[in-house]
């Protein structure tokens, strides 16, 4: 009870990628994941890494990556009003054979804040700084978003 409760899960997968005439080269991800709680605080996150070799004959995307993790923490200050912060990192490179080259090198960082009324009705707002490292050019691609979320 003084740590608070911890989990931590492992996950992965290994198939055939979407549009493949076959499953000769499966394409595969490996993950962990932990969550801690402790009262109004809560704190996510998430290593992952996946492949694919990929089949630019049959359309299909050649997948490398390296890096994809985030680390987040909820912090529910009343019963209607709670804050998040999450920081993100990715790191990958996808491929359609000569014809399309994507190359992520990328940052981000996210501050938000949460209204929920009831069971049935939340308002959320968030702002995303993003980034690019290693090389990659920076360009303006900041963030502000919000939702009205009704569930039933």
């Amino acid at each position: 009870p003084f740590w608070g409760e911890l989990e931590v899960g492992l996950s992965g997968m290994y198939g055939p990628q979407d549009r493949a005439r076959d499953s000769l080269d499966a394409m595969w991800f490996v993950g962990v994941d932990l969550m801690w709680n402790k009262g109004p605080v809560t704190v996510k996150g998430q290593y992952l890494r996946g492949f694919s070799k990929g089949k630019p004959l049959d359309d299909v995307y050649t997948l490398n990556l390296n890096l994809g993790g985030y680390l987040e923490v909820d912090w529910l200050i009343t019963s209607v009003v709670g804050v998040l912060v999450r920081a993100e990192l990715r790191d990958a490179l996808v491929s359609l054979g000569t014809d399309r080259l994507y190359l992520t090198h990328s940052w981000r960082g996210v501050a938000g804040v949460r209204l929920t009324f009831n069971e049935n009705v939340s308002l959320k707002a968030e702002y995303l700084k993003n980034g690019e490292y290693g090389g990659i050019p920076e360009f303006a691609n900041d963030v502000f978003t919000s939702s009205l979320v009704l569930s039933y």
